[in-house]
């Protein structure tokens, strides 16, 4: 492995629990009650996507551009207020840049959220570049763009990085899981799995320097299957 690409909620940051809530603030924010039907349409449609829409289904007196720059400060707020790296993001991080392996975030949040979130949060110094998808016009994750873009800027073919999201479209990346904090071991996807853990050490097939308490399993990669794409229901300005 020469480089790794990394996803930002639920692998950078604790924030998946942050968008429901943020959901319903937005809902609320809009005098709007919220309900299992409006949420099932926003996760359609993404929190940007869904301003026209509700602006005709609510009869709201509001331009779209209102409606995005509200949902991106109650984002912006949330991000810094409530979300914290996950557990063990900084150690893998600064294991990976010490045996020399390039890391780049790869993520559907708009840079204006993206960029003083890592940078509060302490992560921006311990990744090499950042990227969303504006960085390649906008298309999102089911294709390879955004993926390949950082692969090329780490200075490593696709076959050589590893993403820590099944979202990378049709390329030859190794992909890796990063599961939430409650997700039990027995339970894990069939991916390979990066996480830190109490008790297990990194495999002999891992640089022996990492961390000790940090777990990494790559040394068994499934067959060269193509990654599956998979949706994200982040808003369409992330």
């Amino acid at each position: 492995m020469k480089a790794a690409i990394f996803d930002l909620d639920g692998t950078i940051l604790n924030s998946m629990g942050m968008w429901r809530r943020l959901e319903q603030n937005f809902l609320t924010g809009l005098g709007i009650e919220p309900s299992d039907w409006i949420f099932r349409r926003m996760d359609t449609l993404g929190l940007h996507g869904s301003a026209g829409w509700l602006i005709g289904e609510f009869h709201l007196d509001k331009k779209e551009q209102e409606l995005w720059d509200f949902c991106d400060r109650l984002a912006l707020d949330a991000y810094l207020k409530t979300v914290s790296p996950k557990r063990g993001v900084e150690r893998v991080l600064r294991g990976l840049r010490a045996h020399g392996i390039g890391t780049s975030l790869a993520t559907l949040t708009a840079h204006k959220l993206v960029d003083p979130v890592l940078e509060a949060k302490g992560i921006s110094p311990l990744l090499d570049h950042i990227l969303t998808v504006e960085d390649v016009g906008g298309v999102k994750k089911d294709r390879p763009d955004l993926f390949l873009k950082a692969a090329a800027l780490l200075g490593a073919a696709p076959e050589e990085t590893t993403p820590s999201s099944r979202a990378s479209g049709s390329t030859d990346m190794e992909n890796m899981d990063v599961p939430a904090e409650a997700t039990p071991k027995g339970r894990m996807a069939q991916a390979p799995t990066i996480m830190p853990s109490e008790t297990d050490a990194p495999p002999p097939a891992f640089p022996a320097r990492l961390p000790k308490k940090m777990y990494m399993a790559q040394q068994n990669p499934a067959p060269s299957a193509k990654a599956t794409p998979t949706g994200s229901r982040l808003p369409e300005n992330s």
